[in-house]
């Protein structure tokens, strides 16, 4: 918690879940379906298990934070199954008993506890912890299809695994389809071998009762989103088509960067990424069973395409490595001995190979992959030992402020509010973000009702209505428009500097903070100063101002 909330964690799950919660405690059930249907970029199942849990335990980031620690726990319980579920699959398909079967579903979690970035996100807020987990069950879902003795149990079967998959598709829009293209293919040599058996009605009744979830979820959510009409279902359309196609602008983030983020962060190490890649590779002998066959094909279209997207971020590889862990958890298990006391040894022995100074070889492989020069040296060191420490006191990676300028920002201007003052911010930060504002002033006693108010306010071009823009373009105002968009709120802070790191194309805003004030209605104050830490060791002075109308 040395971090306060970043943008994703605010924006997209903790503030709807917030709005949720006030507004049924308010009574208002249809406000809080609407803020579920406004979910529109980030679809509705994360923020609303939030809500659940906070609707008990209380608004606040440290019940959020702890209710997705809780569902990591649960995934890790469902890794079991899916481990259970996997062996299950591999012996009615083999000629031979598989000798290492029953450690498959305790290796499993075992990797995905060793894993530094699982560990560290399922601290924060953003969706790549909840997909896994969905994940997760869906695959357990999907591999217990096979052991279906009867038509009705394998219609209830496929119903439940097709019910998981629109859950997944809910949780996270794009992991969801490229998981949906693995179990596609699968599903389609599956249904090819039932036909070619002379089973096609039973391969048809499979592909409708694997589908028939997802169509009516998908039917929902894009043409009849009740009790919302047609203009929401549009919108929905709308934000989904923009959604595939963002961030294709931005320039590509060189493979080196993405190689080290799978060697010191997805896995405990270069070490346990060999490791976890030569066991997945050994059990990928066994291709032509439909357990690895499955888990092969969804390795592929999860990390494919998103290795090949130019817009990398290091928790992206998260989700598509549930289906590398499983794969790993199985070659593992193949290489194992065949005895009690020779497991121990051979698991003892890869575990101490893979964890042991894991930060000594990291620097060796930013050294190989030309990341590490004699001046980030001392940075690099430390971002290993940060981001491969598996201890319960790491940071958590959330781009947010450190907590104690989180906490003065957000002491400062809750003092200048009050509970009920509408509020904007002239020159929004990237690492301070609308919501988390709003939900900071919500915990400073904020009212609930000036949260729901206000919170959910956006203009047409999307942005919230509290900030001139949160993006580095010039939306083109004057000063009329600047002073119109500022005379709908009581209080508007600003800071200088405007860009707390410096960004150049961010400039344009000292242009529009001058045109508040050169008709003489608005007066500013003062409010805190305090210093914005930046990477290797720099920090930004900062002061915080508070302006009014007519000098109110």
């Amino acid at each position: 918690m040395d971090r306060s909330l970043g943008w994703d964690e605010s924006m997209h799950a903790a503030l709807p879940a917030a709005r949720m919660v006030l507004a049924l405690k308010a009574g208002q059930t249809r406000e809080a379906i609407d803020v579920a249907l406004d979910c529109q970029q980030y679809p509705p199942v994360y923020p609303a298990f939030l809500a659940t849990v906070q609707s008990i335990a209380g608004v606040g980031e440290g019940v959020a934070r702890a209710a997705t620690r809780g569902l990591w726990a649960l995934g890790l319980f469902g890794l079991f199954l899916l481990g259970r579920a996997i062996v299950d699959r591999i012996e009615r398909d083999a000629v031979q008993p598989f000798a290492g079967a029953a450690l498959v579903p305790w290796i499993l979690p075992a990797i995905a506890l060793t894993s530094p970035m699982a560990l560290a996100f399922s601290g924060t807020l953003f969706l790549e912890i909840p997909f896994t987990v969905a994940a997760t069950f869906a695959l357990w879902a999907w591999m217990r299809r096979g052991g279906a003795t009867g038509r009705a149990e394998r219609v209830r079967r496929d119903l439940l695994a097709g019910a998981l998959i629109a859950v997944c598709f809910f949780t996270k829009f794009n992991y969801a389809l490229l998981l949906g293209l693995g179990l596609a293919l699968d599903l389609a040599i599956e249904s090819a071998g039932l036909i070619r058996a002379g089973r096609a009605r039973q391969a048809m009744e499979r592909v409708i009762a694997l589908g028939l979830p997802s169509a009516l979820a998908w039917l929902w959510w894009f043409v009849l989103p009740f009790p919302a009409g047609a203009e929401v279902a549009a919108s929905h359309r709308s934000a989904f088509l923009a959604f595939l196609g963002g961030n294709t602008q931005l320039g590509t983030t060189p493979y080196a960067i993405r190689v080290w983020d799978m060697a010191t962060y997805l896995a405990p190490g270069p070490r346990g990424l060999l490791i976890t890649l030569g066991a997945a590779g050994l059990a990928l002998v066994w291709v032509r069973r439909p357990a690895v066959r499955c888990l092969a094909l969804v390795l592929v279209t999860g990390f494919g395409p998103i290795l090949a997207h130019n817009f990398h971020l290091e928790r992206f590889l998260l989700p598509p490595a549930l289906a590398l862990w499983a794969l790993a958890a199985v070659g593992l298990a193949r290489l194992a001995p065949t005895s009690r006391a020779g497991r121990a040894i051979f698991l003892g022995a890869v575990g101490a190979v893979g964890l042991v100074s894991p930060t000594l070889d990291a620097g060796l492989a930013a050294g190989a992959l030309g990341l590490r020069t004699a001046d980030n040296a001392e940075y690099l060191a430390a971002l290993h030992r940060q981001r491969l420490s598996l201890s319960p006191a790491r940071g958590l990676p959330t781009a947010g402020l450190q907590r104690a300028e989180y906490d003065a920002l957000l002491d400062a201007a809750a003092a200048a509010a009050g509970p009920t003052a509408r509020v904007a911010w002239l020159g929004i930060n990237s690492e301070l973000s609308p919501a988390a504002l709003h939900l900071g002033l919500l915990a400073r006693g904020g009212a609930p009702e000036r949260l729901r108010r206000d919170a959910g306010r956006v203009r047409p071009d999307g942005q919230p209505e509290m900030v001139v823009t949160f993006m580095g373009e010039d939306p083109g105002w004057n000063g009329a428009q600047l002073r119109a968009w500022a005379g709908q709120f009581d209080v508007v802070f600003s800071t200088e500097p405007l860009d707390w790191k410096g960004r150049a194309h961010r400039a344009f805003l000292e242009t529009y903070r001058g045109w508040l004030f050169e008709t003489g209605e608005w007066s500013y104050a003062s409010i805190a100063r305090l210093a914005i830490a930046r990477a290797g060791g720099r920090a930004t002075d900062l002061e915080l101002y508070a302006c009014r109308h007519d000098g109110e």
